[in-house]
């Protein structure tokens, strides 16, 4: 099989949180930023294609929570602001990553646990 038919699902999810980030046209953002989790799980982290897709699209649900509300003039408490694009969405995004690193789908162990 070719590369494009093993890593189609990759090319895909890089192509749509591209799209998400570059949507704000009116201004300069921070947006672009919030494609590098998407980046680092496409190209290093995911090791099959249902795991992969299914965080990948979680990111982007993510990442266009955090990018598309404020640029179409929604406000409100639920809105995030780019302040927190720059620190609460790269947490989101490494706890949905580390979910899906977990083998079985199950918590990942703590050591020193009682």
């Amino acid at each position: 099989m070719s590369f494009w038919g093993r890593h189609w699902w990759r090319v895909v999810l890089v192509a749509l949180a591209l799209m998400v980030s570059t949507f704000p046209w009116s201004s300069f953002s921070l947006a672009w930023l919030g494609t590098v989790p998407v980046l680092v799980w496409c190209a290093t982290l995911a090791a099959s294609p249902r795991i992969g897709m299914v965080v990948g699209a979680a990111q982007i649900a993510l990442l266009v929570w955090f990018v598309v509300p404020r640029e179409v003039g929604t406000s409100g408490p639920w809105v995030p602001s780019d302040l927190e694009l720059l620190w609460l969405y790269p947490i989101c995004a490494a706890i949905i990553c580390g979910a899906g690193l977990s083998p079985s789908g199950a918590a990942l162990p703590v050591s020193g646990a009682c």
